[in-house]
């Protein structure tokens, strides 16, 4: 249970809309160091260090990412993981890297996702995937014809039975 609406405009905090709290802090840097509270994305509101940027995005305000090592982290909670379903919505507009870009992920480790939505900008698709309680990944890609430098409206959503992945209002995966 997370809203995080990207709509703060400034700063180094972002948060999250629901009862539950669990706001966010930037991290990133070209140099991979850890950026919170004590050594700030920010010099008197002005960018440095390769930090994601706030922008104008498809309806206000937006962080862009240099698609290297930014990224805004969430702490984790039992609110954020799966119990009965899942669905994460978000406005991207992916840039051509030729590689893969998480949009949304919660892991727990190096390998051990708990469910990621990504784009792969070689092939120009979506992939959402989750583990189950058994530790067996699952994973569900949207046809091949989502472009990157375009804006896209996504929805991941899993109803303990079933996922679907809708892509700017349309069905992409039943």
């Amino acid at each position: 249970r997370l809203l995080l609406h990207f709509d703060e405009g400034k700063g180094i905090n972002v948060y999250d809309k629901t009862a539950w709290n669990n706001s966010g802090i930037f991290y990133g840097g070209n140099d991979g160091t850890l950026y919170n509270g004590s050594v700030s994305c920010y010099d008197d509101g002005t960018l440095n260090n390769g930090c994601p940027k706030w922008v104008s995005g498809k309806y206000g305000k937006a962080l862009s990412f240099d698609g290297v090592d930014d990224y805004v982290e969430i702490s984790d909670s039992p609110s954020l993981d799966i119990l009965t379903g899942i669905t994460i919505v978000a406005w991207i507009n992916p840039v051509d890297r030729d590689d893969w870009e998480i949009i949304v992920t919660k892991s727990e480790g190096a390998f051990n996702s708990n469910y990621h939505l990504v784009y792969n900008s070689l092939d120009n698709f979506f992939r959402f995937s989750f583990w189950d309680a058994n530790g067996i990944e699952h994973w569900f890609d949207t046809p091949m014809n989502y472009p990157p430098n375009e804006w896209y409206f996504i929805v991941a959503t899993y109803d303990g039975h079933e996922v679907k992945i809708f892509v700017n209002d349309q069905l992409a995966v039943k």
